[in-house]
């Protein structure tokens, strides 16, 4: 999917989202298989940080050169090539096992080939430095089906933020 594509698409993303995923309830498609299989892929990153597999952490990414990740972590724009060195400085920098546990995840269908999930996950582990690094990330991420495979085309991480202190909230409650 090009760039110009994907923002050809945007206001379609926004209306679905803006109307509570109207293109699911107004649907008669089942969509079980397919919300199977994208939780599949998302459990399956998670599993990846526990096993500090880089490889397996960005599966459920497209490598078209057109992905983007919009992060909490600088950088915060990525590529595929960016958010692949990401999550090997992550495995480096922690010491034994990481962990990763998705605490929500809502998926909405836009067709039978594009989707968007948000989620809520909890995330870290023990730092080589000795720190623990423990996150509850707020993540969006637009899906399309390519060659029978639900694939990540762009992602969106965020925390919450305290309007008074600035400070993020890494703890919220979802």
């Amino acid at each position: 999917m090009s760039l110009k594509t994907t923002w050809k698409l945007m206001p379609v993303l926004l209306l679905a989202v803006g109307s509570g995923a109207a293109a699911d309830r107004a649907g008669s498609s089942d969509h079980s298989a397919d919300v199977a299989a994208i939780e599949k892929a998302l459990n399956d990153g998670c599993e990846a940080v526990v096993r500090a597999d880089p490889d397996a952490m960005i599966a459920p990414f497209t490598k078209s050169k057109d992905m983007v990740m919009f992060d909490f972590s600088p950088p915060r724009l990525k590529n595929y090539a960016g958010l692949r060195a990401a999550n090997e400085e992550f495995v480096k920098a922690i010491d034994g096992k990481g962990y990763c546990k998705y605490l929500e995840i809502h998926a909405s269908f836009l067709g039978k080939d594009a989707a968007y999930t948000w989620a809520i996950l909890s995330a870290g582990g023990k730092l080589k430095t000795g720190q623990m690094l423990n996150l509850t990330i707020r993540s969006t991420d637009v899906w399309k089906k390519q060659d029978g495979r639900w694939q990540i085309v762009h992602e969106h991480n965020s925390f919450p933020v305290d309007p008074f202190t600035g400070a993020a909230d890494l703890k919220s409650d979802p």
